[in-house]
């Protein structure tokens, strides 16, 4: 089998130490392994020390001895697992220390092997939804095992995480949907922690429907608020009453989620903060950036940063600013230069 290396895995390898690698190509050949099988499934982030993470065998023919795995986070934490995984088995490990951060990079190693088996980049450095480390939240693949080499079409958040199970929460529809989230910035009052408290503005660029938004959430990796009423037909909605600390401007990413569970829209600001005050927010241009997106941003460049994604005096309630460009230059010209020019 010709395996290709990723440019994380690359980063990894091409250690202090290591230098030599770096003359070779970046090219293996391997026999076609079970052990190839084995994906990251579904994990928690508790914020207390202790983090939870599923592996899932995609073979229905193997058993594989995980003796040799072992998990290791962008921070360079590791954790080793232990144990067999039946065909189509499902193993969960309780890890020690924490090897979910609020935003970076899970990898999965066999350790006989140099690169990982399989990666996740979640929260502001992947495409995957940071899960917020409340309740019983967890983010996994939908359905299990799905790889289609995108982490934010493949995982979404779970309401009850199902670890040594099977997955059963809704796919990612990043999208598929008429209410995106259009503007958020500062509300100007002061909030409990280190954190001015938020404002999110919502836009149903549907032109004749309404949409009930009960069941509907906010997520920003570190709380939920669930949404209620409704929001006209080519209108806004400007939430100002977030859960418990909220603060999209700390985790760098928010999601938002239809009432049966799919992550329908999501961007990030690494990478862009805010000026001080709150005279400026983040805007979606033209609202909703319907058609191009994008949908699936974890920062402010995959966001659509420059181009459908900027920070600009806020609006709140009222459509973003459509004109961007640069002050129109006046040029001066003498009455017979302008003649000259339409003869």
């Amino acid at each position: 089998m010709l395996i290709f290396a990723s440019a994380d895995w690359t980063r990894r390898v091409l250690r202090p130490g290591v230098a030599w690698l770096r003359a070779l190509p970046v090219l293996f050949l391997l026999p076609m392994s079970a052990s190839a099988a084995v994906l990251l499934n579904e994990f928690e982030h508790t914020a207390t020390g202790t983090d939870r993470i599923e592996v899932y065998n995609t073979r229905s023919d193997t058993t594989i001895d995980l003796s040799t795995w072992y998990l290791e986070n962008d921070l360079g934490a590791t954790f080793a697992l232990s144990g067999l995984l039946g065909p189509n088995g499902h193993a969960s490990f309780v890890t020690i220390g924490s090897i979910v951060t609020d935003g970076g990079l899970i990898e999965l190693y066999d350790g006989a092997l140099p690169f990982p088996r399989d990666s996740v980049p979640f929260g502001d450095a992947g495409g995957a939804p940071l899960p917020p480390p409340v309740g019983s939240y967890s983010c996994g693949r939908s359905p299990d095992g799905v790889n289609s080499g995108d982490p934010a079409a493949d995982w979404n958040l779970d309401t009850s995480a199902t670890f040594a199970a099977a997955n059963d929460h809704p796919p990612a529809k990043l999208g598929m949907t008429t209410v995106y989230l259009n503007e958020g910035g500062r509300g100007g009052v002061r909030a409990s922690g280190s954190c001015t408290a938020p404002f999110v503005e919502l836009y149903n660029r549907h032109p004749s429907m309404g949409v009930n938004l009960n069941g509907w959430r906010l997520v920003d990796g570190r709380s939920v608020t669930l949404l209620s009423g409704g929001i006209p037909s080519g209108g806004f909605v400007v939430i100002t009453d977030f859960g418990p600390n909220f603060c999209f401007e700390v985790s760098r990413v928010l999601y938002l989620f239809n009432d049966v569970g799919q992550r329908v829209d999501q961007f990030g600001i690494a990478g862009q903060p805010l000026p001080g005050g709150n005279a400026q927010s983040y805007q979606r241009l033209p609202d909703g950036a319907f058609p191009g997106g994008p949908y699936d941003g974890f920062d402010f460049a995959t966001s659509g940063g420059g181009t459908s994604f900027f920070v600009l005096p806020k609006t709140p309630g009222n459509t973003n600013q459509l004109d961007v460009a640069a002050p129109e230059t006046v040029e001066s010209l003498s009455w017979g230069e302008a003649k000259g020019r339409y003869r």
